[in-house]
């Protein structure tokens, strides 16, 4: 059967992942995460990794981290990722929920992709304005589709907050998963959540935090 046509495809938190999830050669110099509760920056954040063994990480650049952890299976992969970037003046909840909501998605009715699951909630759990965001699509048309499966599952969740240092500057803290139906993470919902809560944030150089 024809996957249905979805009614937003491309997300940024894909292009946000693809962005920083660098080359082979790249990870081939990721530094090994060595424990759960040593805490890691980048500017204006403070982490801890996902609260599971066997992940490294990549400072892609010094607002910008990405984590990644090989899967159980070939087909499976979880990366996480922690993003800062520009953000216009935003006046309420609902304005910003829309720059959000138009920044995720672009309307190019691809087929490839078929949605399970496409929410967004204006969220204040970071003691910041933010969005929550889950999204679990299938794909059929993934490079590394395995033979004799129809598509992979892809699930992301993660939230785009605005920093409390700087009303024009967003961090994107994103959980994803990729693999086959039968071989999604146990738990990766918890996994998120546990993730997004243990970032914190932290202050700004003087240049940067002037903007409130």
């Amino acid at each position: 059967m024809k996957p249905a046509k979805p009614k937003a495809a491309i997300l940024l938190i894909a292009f946000l992942l693809g962005s920083t999830c660098g080359c082979a050669s790249e990870w081939s110099e990721a530094t090994r995460v060595t424990s759960m509760t040593n805490r890691i920056e980048i500017l204006g954040m403070s982490l801890l990794p996902p609260q599971r063994e066997g992940w490294s990480y990549i400072r892609n650049h010094p607002a910008r981290i990405t984590f990644g952890k090989p899967g159980n299976t070939s087909d499976q992969s979880v990366i996480g990722a922690v993003v800062l970037s520009k953000l216009p003046d935003i006046g309420s909840e609902a304005e910003f929920l829309e720059v959000v909501s138009k920044q995720r998605h672009r309307n190019v009715g691809d087929p490839r992709y078929e949605y399970l699951v496409d929410e967004e909630t204006v969220s204040c759990e970071k003691n910041t304005l933010g969005v929550r965001i889950h999204t679990k699509y299938k794909d059929f048309g993934a490079k590394n589709l395995p033979e004799g499966c129809s598509c992979l599952i892809v699930e992301d969740i993660g939230i785009m907050c605005r920093h409390p240092e700087n009303k024009n500057v967003a961090a994107s803290i994103i959980l994803s998963q990729r693999s086959k139906p039968e071989n999604t993470v146990t738990n990766f919902q918890e996994l998120a959540d546990g993730f997004i809560k243990n970032a914190e944030f932290t202050p700004f150089p003087k240049s940067l935090a002037a903007n409130h």
